[in-house]
């Protein structure tokens, strides 16, 4: 599977107009294989789990990729309570590459202000100096 960046979701539309999404997804064929995403909505924005059977209402979660191909959203709480799964190694994986993908951003930003940086900082030597 490809190595993408970790995807902050702004809208739940965001990843059901994924291609690979589903929802409705039986808990007990759930074979999550990475945390795509995740996303942090507001009490009104909540939906309904990605699982079948569960249905419960929330505001925070994961988008995963499984095994199978496909992608849903699970509730933070869900993963756990439904699959029984080791969902801190996942969580654990993705906020790992989600500092990675910060720390590169930051360091991108950096480098472009670079010039700019060291222009500020010999007219500021200059200005000492006299």
């Amino acid at each position: 599977m490809e190595k993408t960046d970790p995807i902050r979701f702004r809208s739940a539309q965001e990843f059901m107009d994924r291609p690979l999404w589903r929802n409705d997804v039986n808990p007990a064929t759930l074979n999550p294989e990475r945390i795509i995403g995740d996303y942090e909505f507001t009490e009104a924005e909540a939906l309904t789990c990605g699982l079948s059977g569960c249905h419960r209402e929330h505001w925070h979660g994961f988008v995963v990729a499984t095994r199978d191909g496909f992608e849903t959203h699970i509730g933070r709480d869900c993963a756990k309570r439904h699959c029984g799964l080791n969902w801190g190694e996942l969580q654990s994986q993705f906020r790992k590459e989600t500092e990675d993908r910060d720390r590169r951003l930051w360091l991108d930003e950096m480098l472009a202000l670079r010039d700019t940086m060291r222009a500020e900082v010999i007219s500021l030597a200059q200005a000492v100096d006299a």
